[in-house]
């Protein structure tokens, strides 16, 4: 509904299998695809993960953002300006070494 991108959330926002739209503060939870714009608290998928602004967890099996205050986790990471990322491929072109196997941060 387009309510979904006005609305902020406080508390848990699921999708099955998507979900998406204004601020979430709490939880943000996806089978697919979990693409909130600010999350602040979890945001959670078992395939992927995009947002611009994450403070917390960023937890699924692909995760994609802009500036994350907290932690990624996942097999590939991506953030293009904070994060600590803790996975099989970590990209964060700001941090001294911008790609890294298993752990990186800025």
């Amino acid at each position: 509904p387009s309510v979904l991108e006005t609305s902020p959330v406080y508390g848990i926002r699921v999708g099955a299998p998507v979900s998406m739209g204004a601020p979430v503060a709490g939880a943000e939870l996806a089978l697919i695809y979990a693409g909130s714009c600010k999350v602040s608290g979890l945001q959670g998928s078992v395939v992927m993960t995009d947002g611009k602004e994450i403070t917390g967890l960023q937890l699924a099996i692909v995760n994609f953002v802009k500036k994350c205050d907290g932690v990624q986790l996942g097999i590939y990471n991506d953030a293009q300006e904070n994060a600590v990322q803790i996975g099989i491929i970590n990209h964060l072109p700001g941090a001294k070494f911008p790609w890294m196997l298993f752990f990186n941060f800025k």
